[in-house]
């Protein structure tokens, strides 16, 4: 009994404590990076924290590359760590949250994952953008594929990372 909830403690703690990784694909001012989401339940809440590290080609002036690393918490409700949250939000079509407003955009196919929910995450503060490809069978945020739109850059206006899930 005592092996069996030692081995149940270890399952919920690295469940808890995982963090998913995604490879940044090429983009026109940067050559790849990574991408990490580790999703966790605060209260009420879903916490994605979205931490990053582009590298930038060597043409890219200084200013610019205190945007390309840095994390990002996406805050949604605590159901959005299950399926159940996507297929009501497939329904309504769209949610507002506290910093945010959420969109279902359709299903998609991604690669081996079929019939993905694909999410729209725009901030309220017209800051950044995220599309999310969501799948049941992806470990804690469950995304497969992440698109993050960084918005007001100086010059630049935005710029857009595109990651897919190191598998």
């Amino acid at each position: 009994m005592k092996l069996i909830l030692a081995g149940l403690v270890l399952t919920l703690m690295t469940n808890v404590f995982a963090k998913t990784d995604y490879s940044i694909l090429r983009g026109s001012l940067h050559r790849g990076g990574w991408i990490n989401v580790e999703a966790l339940e605060v209260n009420d809440l879903a916490h994605m924290k979205i931490n990053y590290k582009v590298n930038p080609k060597r043409i890219i002036p200084g200013f610019f590359k205190e945007y390309l690393s840095g994390d990002h918490i996406e805050k949604l409700p605590k159901d959005f760590l299950d399926e159940s949250a996507y297929i009501n939000l497939e329904r309504s079509k769209e949610i507002e949250i506290k910093d945010a407003f959420v969109y279902h955009q359709g299903r998609v196919d991604y690669g081996r994952y079929l019939n993905c929910h694909k999410i729209l995450i725009k901030a309220k503060n017209e800051k950044s953008e995220i599309i999310a490809y969501y799948h049941p069978t992806i470990a804690d945020a469950g995304w497969a594929y992440i698109s993050l739109t960084i918005k007001k850059i100086p010059v630049i206006r935005t710029y857009n990372l595109q990651a897919k899930l190191k598998e």
